[in-house]
């Protein structure tokens, strides 16, 4: 696990060096172990490659980066874990490649040597990697299929920049602090800009599972794997329902085994949940070694979920760390938690604060539940969708204005309310529209009020669309949510709150194989029979304390509602209603209209989710696009 920089500069940039400094500097977190720069003739120009390295995977000096191929004078710096790398390093042997070191980052280098671009479709991991093609003369960058590892650019006029993080690239000097009102919008329509948008002018992400090639002049940006395939895929050879289980179980297995490959001890993050204590389970009967789990828990019983985590402390035997923070002792660490934030987001405070346990605990990889509520079936999207169609179906043209009048009247207008009043009223609905008001944090016609610019197609939140169009609702769900919510907010915050704390975090829920498998199966397949995910609690059979079997869905989530119409209420206010506050932000936001937010947010009109996310959105700005300050959370007393 890493963070990796870069440039390609045409002609002679003398400080093409300090700008690759610069930018490692500013991720010091991702890699504290090691780090390095190599500058290349690329022509006309030079590439300079930079790297921290968090050594997991033979923690020796073998594994610096960059990394040279001596045989092909290839170059490679990496982020990510290859998860199976001993296979590929066999086959790679069988063939007469020698290596020097014990890392996966070594297979990888010596598989493109081997198989050149091809070699990505061998691969199993989350990678993000710049790798410098000395026969080709040319860099080639590419992501994980999910998009697990985030990777970054920028074109100049006389230059390609790109790294691990946004921050580190408004680090080097030459990428303006510039907001991006395309980005702007994609965050105010769904909580965190959609890649491959970001909310930086000139800023772009690469897109999950897409590489791409430049060759000084022109970036050709290709992709090689496909979620929306996977989902229109039939999966083959599974006659029934027994033999589905069977094979879903036994890809969960090989995904959580090869996770557990590591060099320093892997820990388990465990909320008492279905999908972690699911991990929990399977890992610690494949382990030959003890595993550590991590919790954080409340005393208030309707956010801590200690009762389920004592049950699978009981069953297996863990090595526990158990936090349990109070109120104050969590505001406190807002500040931190806000500064860790790569790109502004509605999430994230919770994974900061249980990275930072396990990083306290003495972990530096662990291992999460990402993934298994959108692939599963998990969240209540899954039930409210269909939901919404049958609405739709049940009430005549005619009666759908009058309808929504009474939505609105009976909903106290709700943002609720108001969600499914434009739902009922509207003239014509478009494919996957029904996940998208789930999930829409502010509607259109709010955006257009709470900042007046312009933005194309961005307009509706959404740089090209993600909606899977098939007769089959759970999988137009679940392919919606690992497109959107866990690509963009969940995977997202996971990497920089994670790295934050330089601690790896790895998701066997989005294993490729696991989860070419499972889009594959038809939805009535996993969404009948009992429990909330049924599929993956049948998986589970008696590996796990039936109450944990049984019980809804609650999630690691904090008090927000209560705390910002309390301690922290002064604070929200104090930031929301200051309009010079935000850099940029608070120039293109409108102050009357953020008012309404907040005012109706105090009438119990309005979500705790739109005031909070126009209080990280400023926060955010004042702290990347305004005048370098950081600015602290300070809570009311």
């Amino acid at each position: 696990m890493c963070g990796i920089a870069g440039v390609w500069a045409e002609g002679d940039l003398p400080e093409i060096e300090a700008i690759v400094a610069r930018m490692s500097a500013a991720m010091t977190h991702r890699g504290p172990d090691d780090c390095g720069m190599e500058v290349l003739s690329a022509g006309h120009g030079q590439v300079a490659l930079g790297a921290r390295r968090l050594a997991i995977i033979d923690p020796s000096f073998a594994g610096h980066q960059p990394m040279p191929d001596r045989s092909t004078g290839n170059w490679l710096i990496f982020n990510g874990e290859i998860y199976n790398f001993r296979h590929l390093r066999s086959e790679l042997e069988s063939r007469g490649v020698r290596f020097t070191s014990r890392t996966d980052t070594e297979v990888l280098l010596r598989a493109y040597g081997a198989w050149g671009l091809e070699s990505i479709h061998r691969l199993r991991g989350m990678f993000a990697f710049a790798l410098w093609d000395a026969r080709a003369r040319h860099l080639v960058l590419a992501r994980d299929p999910l998009g697990v590892k985030p990777l970054y650019y920028a074109e100049t006029e006389r230059a390609l920049l790109w790294a691990s993080e946004v921050r580190a690239l408004l680090s080097c000097g030459h990428v303006p602090r510039r907001l991006s009102h395309a980005g702007l919008l994609s965050y105010l329509a769904l909580g965190a800009v959609q890649e491959p948008m970001t909310i930086v002018d000139g800023v772009r992400c690469l897109p999950a599972g897409h590489y791409a090639i430049y060759d000084g002049g022109e970036l050709r940006v290709r992709r090689y794997w496909s979620l929306e395939q996977c989902y229109r895929r039939e999966a083959r050879g599974l006659g029934n329902r027994l033999e589905a289980v069977e094979q879903v179980r036994a890809a969960l297995v090989g995904a959580i085994g090869r996770r557990l490959v590591s060099d320093v001890p892997v820990g388990i993050f465990l909320s008492g949940g279905l999908d972690s204590s699911a991990i929990t389970a399977l890992a610690t009967q494949h382990s030959s070694r003890p595993l550590q789990t991590v919790s954080v828990v409340f005393d208030e019983p309707a956010y801590s979920e200690k009762r389920y985590v004592d049950l699978m402390r009981e069953r297996y035997a863990t090595v526990h760390a158990e936090f349990r923070l109070s109120d104050t002792e969590l505001i406190n660490l807002l500040p931190d938690g806000l500064g860790a934030m790569d790109q502004p987001t509605f999430d994230g405070v919770n994974t900061y604060v249980i990275a930072r346990e396990a990083s306290r605990a003495g972990l530096r990889t662990v291992l999460s539940g990402v993934g298994g509520d959108e692939l599963f079936g998990g969240y209540p999207s899954f039930r409210r969708v269909p939901v919404l169609h049958l609405i739709r179906r049940w009430i005549p043209a005619i009666l759908r204005k009058p309808t929504a009048q009474a939505v609105l009247i009976a909903g106290r207008d709700s943002d609720q309310a108001r969600k499914l009043a434009s739902w009922v009223s509207a003239d014509r609905c478009v494919d996957g529209a029904a996940e998208a008001l789930l999930r829409e944090l502010f509607a259109s016609g709010d955006r257009s009020r709470l900042a007046a610019v312009e933005a194309g197609a961005a307009q509706n939140g959404l740089c090209h669309p993600h909606r899977l169009v098939c007769d089959d609702v759970f999988n137009s769900v679940s392919y919606f949510e690992m497109s959107h919510y866990l690509r963009n907010v969940l995977l997202r915050d996971t990497d920089s709150m994670g790295m934050a704390h330089s601690l790896e975090i790895r998701e066997p829920y989005l294993d490729q194989d696991l989860v070419e498998l499972v889009a594959g199966l038809p939805g009535d397949l996993k969404r009948s029979g009992s429990g909330v995910k049924p599929l993956l609690s049948e998986v589970m059979g008696e590996d796990l304390p039936p109450a944990i079997l049984r019980r809804q869905k609650m999630g690691f989530s904090f008090p927000f509602e209560r705390w910002l119409r309390g301690p922290l209420g002064t604070a929200l206010e104090e930031t929301l209603l200051d309009s010079d506050l935000g850099g940029e932000v608070a120039e293109l936001l409108d102050p009357a209209e953020v008012r309404m937010v907040l005012e109706r947010f105090r009438r119990g009109c309005g979500t705790w989710v739109r005031v909070w996310s126009l209080y990280v959105l400023k926060r955010w700005g004042e702290k990347n696009l305004g005048h370098g300050a950081d600015v602290k959370v300070s809570p009311s007393r």
